[in-house]
C-alpha cells in the first residue's frame, strides 16, 4: 500500500475544476457546519486519558465540520487528519461503517514521520448517495490493547451534484472551486481541494490565506501548530 507525499490513502489527483451546479443538491446542503451538530456525535480533536504513545504532543486533528459531518459530491471522498510529528511510527486505523454499524471499507496505514496531512480516500462507490455512514480513526499505541488507543470519530454523506469533470491544475480555478464547494455545502470536498492545493503549493499566497480561512471556518485555527499549518 503506497503512502503518497501527502501520506494518503489514493488520493485523487484527477480534482474536478469548473463550477457545480446546486440544481441537484439537497434541500439542506448549503447550512452551516455547526448545524444540526447533536445529530451527529463525534470527536474531531484527539485527548483525553487515552493515547499515551502521544502524550506532550500536539493531539491528531480531524479535518471536519463542527457538526461532525462532511458533505461529499464525490464517488471517492476522501477524509483527512493532521497527525503530530512523532519519533515512532505509531500505526493509524481506519475504519467507516453504514448506518446499521456494518464495516464497509477499513484499512491500516504507515504514516511518514516527516508529513503531517494524512488523506484516506475511499473506493469508488463505497459511499452510496443519501446515506450517512460513521468513520473512526486510530492511532494504535498498543496493538494488544485497544482501549489504549486515540480514535477519532465523525461522519460522511454523499449527495448528488451536478460537477463537470475537467482535469487542470490552474490554482486561481481550484480556488474558485473550493469558494463554490464551501457555499453548496459540500465540505469534504472544499476541504479535498484545499487540502492538495495547501500540501502542492505551500508558498502562494491566495492558497494560504484560503486554507487559514478553512481552518477559521472550521474552528480548528487555535489547534494547530503554526509549522503543521505551513507543512
Amino acid at each position: 500500500m503506497r503512502i503518497s507525499t501527502l501520506c494518503r490513502i489514493g488520493l485523487h489527483v484527477s480534482l474536478v475544476i469548473g463550477m457545480v451546479s446546486t440544481t441537484n443538491l439537497l434541500p439542506a446542503l448549503a447550512q452551516s457546519p455547526s448545524s444540526n451538530r447533536s445529530e451527529f456525535p463525534g470527536r474531531r480533536i484527539g485527548g483525553g486519558t487515552r493515547g499515551e504513545c502521544l502524550m506532550n504532543r500536539q493531539s491528531p486533528v480531524a479535518l471536519n465540520p463542527t457538526n461532525n459531518l462532511g458533505i461529499t459530491a464525490s464517488d471517492r471522498p476522501t477524509v483527512y487528519f493532521v497527525m503530530p510529528q512523532t519519533s515512532e511510527s505509531y500505526p493509524l486505523q481506519f475504519v467507516l461503517r453504514d448506518a446499521d454499524g456494518n464495516s464497509v471499507y477499513d484499512t491500516t496505514l504507515t504514516p511518514n514521520q516527516t508529513k503531517h496531512l494524512v488523506g484516506v480516500q475511499l473506493p469508488q462507490n463505497t459511499v452510496k448517495v443519501g446515506q450517512d455512514y460513521q468513520w473512526y480513526f486510530s492511532v494504535v499505541c498498543d496493538p494488544e490493547d485497544s482501549s489504549q488507543n486515540l480514535v477519532l470519530s465523525g461522519w460522511l454523506r454523499r449527495v448528488t451534484a451536478q460537477i463537470p469533470t475537467q482535469n487542470g491544475a490552474d490554482v486561481v480555478e481550484q480556488l474558485k472551486l473550493a469558494n463554490t464547494y464551501q457555499a453548496a455545502g459540500l465540505w469534504s470536498d472544499e476541504i479535498a481541494v484545499l487540502a492538495e492545493l495547501h500540501q502542492t503549493h505551500p508558498k502562494h499566497d491566495r492558497v494560504e490565506q484560503q486554507w487559514q480561512q478553512l481552518l477559521q471556518t472550521l474552528e480548528l485555527q487555535q489547534v494547530f501548530h503554526p509549522s503543521i499549518a505551513r507543512q
